[in-house]
């Protein structure tokens, strides 16, 4: 009896199949387009015009390779690519979870695509969440409900200006006049009542929204983890779809025309 997949035990193995199958190809596209002598051979034999004629040995170039065998191998690989990659997107359409948020189920039987589709932009919320401005701690803030905002203690301080005036330090005698000085003198004009306004939130309410941000994306993991514990819906085309492709070209039997040719770009 056959060992049953599980569809998170066949996506844990896509990453390697899938480099494996890049570095083949990316191998067999450099063959193809920088190795073409790989696909030349040669043999040159020398028929002297009579039987006293100078002998001379055969100079033959071996082929290193075949177009037929190198497509062989990379539609192996590709074959294996085909059958992971529609296998999963199979188990897909089926692989479902309910999402259950600090113990209320929020949605039933919801796709294991959109649960992952869910956890990226549950992560891009908590970036922008975690910029969130928040309230200075040491203020004392009240809620203003008729204009919707935070005040703080209102301070008050003084508004000042800088006065010169002459101040006599030597009263005048009959023999010299008064000696005075210039003085510079702080005076008050007025006050200042200064109360800090706050659109922000407070740092309780913002490590709230984190924290509950932090559970719905747990909650999301563990219905994708539930979701990917369904077997896996097998579905293997990759070597029909090859087939159909390369129909009797690797027999060398195909006949294309012109008019073909020409639609094809070669």
């Amino acid at each position: 009896m056959s060992k049953i997949t599980k569809l998170h035990e066949h996506l844990a193995s896509e990453k390697g199949t899938v480099n494996e199958v890049n570095a083949i190809f990316r191998e067999s596209v450099s063959t193809f387009e920088s190795k073409g002598t790989y696909f030349d051979g040669q043999t040159r034999i020398y028929v002297p015009k009579d039987d006293e004629g100078e002998q001379l040995p055969n100079e033959n170039i071996k082929l290193r390779a075949s177009v037929i065998e190198n497509l062989n191998f990379l539609n192996g690989k590709l074959i294996k690519l085909f059958d992971h990659k529609l296998t999963k997107e199979a188990s897909n359409t089926t692989a479902a979870a309910d999402l259950v948020f600090n113990g209320e189920t929020l949605a039933t039987d919801v796709p294991a695509t959109a649960l992952l589709s869910l956890e990226s932009n549950l992560a891009y919320m908590r970036d922008a969440y975690k910029k969130l401005p928040t309230r200075d701690v040491s203020e004392i803030w009240e809620f203003d409900e008729d204009q919707k905002v935070f005040k703080g203690k209102t301070r008050i301080s003084d508004r000042t200006e800088k006065q010169k005036d002459w101040k006599i330090v030597a009263a005048a005698t009959d023999k010299f006049p008064a000696q005075v000085k210039e003085t510079v003198e702080t005076v008050v004009l007025g006050k200042f009542h200064t109360t800090p306004i706050s659109g922000r939130i407070s740092t309780i309410e913002k490590a709230a929204l984190l924290k509950n941000i932090d559970a719905m994306i747990i909650a999301v993991k563990k219905a994708r983890a539930r979701a990917n514990e369904q077997e896996i819906v097998e579905l293997k085309l990759g070597q029909t779809i090859v087939d159909k492709i390369l129909g009797n070209i690797v027999e060398h039997k195909v006949e294309v025309n012109k008019d073909e040719l020409a639609r094809t770009g070669l």
